[in-house]
């Protein structure tokens, strides 16, 4: 073998002891470099100290930086090839400087599951049941320190979205919040409903709900100790202000103002605070004049709350017929006259009304035949017969019996529960893709209810076209009624009688066939 070359083996060797996975021509002669080699016996090799002796430039412009390196690569006898074939890649040097790096500064060793369990008993329930409070009475701070001024503000600031009074109460221009008076009652409820759980939530991050949970007060109302005035029940002021009165707001607000600790009545502040600064000005204009006349020592952020709830939403007998209209209308329509038919929507709605209904002791057993009837109008055959079948179950006594629900249920149990099935069947052909896809299209059925429940000359739900209060425009009125008649060839489905803009929606009433009324439905 000429000694001006070196073999394959010797070749990989010396590339593994120079890092030279390039092909560059960096290396001494190589007599030498077999010499050294074999001198070393393959073993112990330092691959500064290669480099110290080699007479390459190389070598000489790097002495210094690596006249104090003693690493050791490890032995070449014990590489395998893998070691080899990522040196010649270029990835050795990287993969050993990783190491050398992990070494300096080793990580902590993995936890297994058993060193997680550091305490020797159970913890009490007591402890476990406040896992939703993130600021709790306690760590509020000394009043007058950053601390202190720290959670109040984030206790306090306001919701994105803020508590509003309808259109009519309103004096200058309406305020996002504020309920305009073309809005369904019914909306207006279900944005109520959805400020009034952001506020309940932030309650019980903060630790408010001690006194937003109010007694009945029927104890001993001639003793001087507010404590014997209550009993032992409890009232969530946030989910149940209509069942509660003034009277026992004012008298559990003046029992938090003097005989519950310090941090209660903080508490009490912040809370006065959050819902005044979720207010929209004109929400608080109203609330004012109510709670001004409110004696000093029952003023508070309890007696704050409640009114304003009460001011958002007043249960008088024209909410109340509206919300029965809303019920009816559901039972003829459907969830068809909700844009893409949505279940989640719909439920939400009724949800709301029917919540609104049995605070104020107006919720009947009608209403759930009510609810079953809407929920088995939609185009998808599998929910439609679903829910015809639940409205075909009832028992000798002429209620509704459902599959998991209890005979004593009460008739808002039960509606939770058909609400909660329908949004369940719903998810489920959603995700099959299932959803609107019989003949003729959910999409040219939604248009089609679209254009029956909205005036054809100004787009509003709350009139048709014979009692818009605006001037007519003929060429709109035509567009939507070309519309219309496109939509109910498209969708192939017969409704009832002639509706209030004017063309029929099919050509059988529905019910008994007979003459349709003025929303569009047979008798």
């Amino acid at each position: 073998m000429p000694t001006s070359t070196l073999d394959d083996d010797e070749r990989r060797r010396f590339d593994v002891e120079m890092g030279n996975s390039f092909g560059m021509p960096l290396e001494p002669p190589a007599s030498e470099i077999r010499e050294r080699i074999h001198a070393r016996g393959h073993t112990g090799i330092h691959v500064d100290e290669h480099r110290r002796v080699s007479n390459h430039p190389w070598d000489h412009n790097n002495q210094d930086h690596d006249s104090h390196r003693e690493e050791e690569l490890p032995n070449l006898n014990e590489r395998d090839d893998d070691s080899l074939s990522l040196s010649r890649r270029g990835l050795f040097d990287d993969l050993a400087s990783d190491q050398d790096h992990q070494s300096q500064h080793s990580l902590p060793a993995v936890q297994n599951q058993s060193s997680k369990f550091v305490l020797d008993e159970d913890l009490p329930d007591s402890e476990i049941a406040n896992v939703d409070i993130a600021l709790k009475k306690a760590d509020y701070g000394e009043p007058g320190t950053s601390e202190y001024r720290k959670n109040m503000a984030m206790a306090t600031y306001a919701l994105a979205e803020k508590f509003g009074v309808a259109s009519h109460r309103v004096s200058s221009n309406l305020e996002e919040g504020d309920h305009s008076s073309k809005q369904y009652i019914q909306q207006t409820i279900v944005g109520i409903l959805d400020r009034v759980k952001e506020g309940h939530q932030r309650a019980k991050m903060v630790d408010w709900m001690d006194i937003c949970v109010l007694p009945k007060l029927t104890g001993n109302l001639r003793s001087l100790n507010p404590a014997d005035w209550w009993d032992e029940s409890e009232t969530n002021l946030w989910t149940d202000w209509d069942r509660c009165t003034l009277t026992q707001v004012k008298a559990w607000q003046y029992s938090i103002n003097k005989r519950f600790s310090a941090q209660d009545r903080t508490a009490s502040t912040w809370l006065y605070l959050f819902v005044y600064n979720s207010s929209t000005h004109a929400l608080r204009t109203e609330v004012s004049k109510k709670y001004d006349r409110v004696q000093k020592t029952q003023r508070g952020g309890v007696c704050y709350l409640y009114l304003t709830l009460c001011e958002m939403f007043q249960m008088s007998r024209e909410v109340k017929d509206a919300m029965y209209t809303f019920l009816r209308l559901f039972r003829t329509k459907g969830i068809g006259r909700y844009t893409g038919e949505n279940v989640l929507k719909a439920s939400g709605e009724v949800l709301g009304i029917c919540k609104r209904l049995e605070a104020a002791n107006a919720l009947l057993d009608d209403h759930l035949y009510d609810v079953l009837c809407g929920l088995s109008i939609c185009t998808s055959a599998r929910f439609r017969d679903t829910f015809k079948f639940l409205k075909q179950s009832e028992d000798a006594s002429g209620r509704i019996q459902l599959p998991g629900i209890p005979h004593d249920a009460t008739v808002m149990e039960t509606i939770e529960a058909v609400l909660r099935k329908a949004e369940d069947l719903y998810d489920k052909l959603c995700t099959a893709g299932l959803w609107n896809k019989t003949k003729g299209g959910g999409a040219d059925l939604n248009a089609l209810v679209s254009l029956v429940h909205s005036c054809w000359n100004c787009g509003s739900e709350e009139h048709r076209v014979g009692d818009c209060p605006k001037a007519r425009n003929e060429d709109t009125i035509a567009k939507n009624r070309q519309a219309f008649n496109d939509a109910k060839r498209s969708a192939g489905r017969g409704g009832g009688g002639r509706n209030q803009n004017g063309p029929q929606l099919g050509g059988r009433g529905r019910g008994n066939g007979g003459r349709g009324n003025r929303n569009g439905r047979g008798n």
